[in-house]
C-alpha cells in the first residue's frame, strides 16, 4: 500500500520492508526474512545514502537473522559495518538507542562464538546507553 500511495522509492517503504523482514524472522521464515531485508538495505541505501541511521538499523536487524542461522561470523561483520555508520553520525536519540541495540546483537553473536568476557563487555556498554 506504502508503495502504490508514495512509490517504489520512499523512506517509508523501506520501513514497511524491514518491517515485515522482523516479522518473517520472528516466524522463522528466515529465507523469506533475508529476501525482505536486502530489499529494505537496498532501497535505504540508494535512497537515503549508505551512512544513515536506518541502513545500520537493517544492517543491525539482518545481523539478528544471521545470529539465528547461528551465522557469527557473518552477524559480526554486519554489525560492525551497522557500529561504523552510527560512531560516524551526529550524537542524537535515535544514535543512542541504535548504539545499544547493536552492543546487545553483538554480544548475542560473541556469546555465540563462545567470547564470554567481549559479550559481557557489550552488554555492559549497551547497559550503560540505555540508561543515559
Amino acid at each position: 500500500m506504502r508503495e502504490q500511495l508514495l512509490g517504489p522509492r520512499s523512506p517509508a517503504v523501506a520501513e514497511s520492508l524491514n518491517t515485515l523482514g522482523e516479522v518473517y524472522r520472528a516466524q522463522g521464515q528466515l529465507a523469506e526474512a533475508e529476501r525482505t531485508h536486502r530489499s529494505a538495505l537496498a532501497l535505504r541505501e540508494s535512497v537515503l545514502g549508505p551512512q544513515h541511521l536506518d541502513v545500520a538499523a537493517t544492517l543491525n536487524n539482518m545481523a539478528m537473522l544471521e545470529t539465528a542461522r547461528a551465522a557469527y561470523a557473518e552477524a559480526e561483520a554486519l554489525l560492525k559495518r551497522a557500529q561504523a555508520i552510527v560512531e560516524a553520525s551526529p550524537p542524537s536519540a535515535q544514535r543512542t538507542r541504535l548504539q545499544a541495540e547493536i552492543l546487545e546483537s553483538l554480544a548475542r553473536v560473541y556469546r555465540g562464538f563462545g567470547r564470554i568476557a567481549e559479550a559481557q563487555e557489550a552488554q555492559a556498554r549497551a547497559m550503560l546507553l540505555w540508561t543515559q
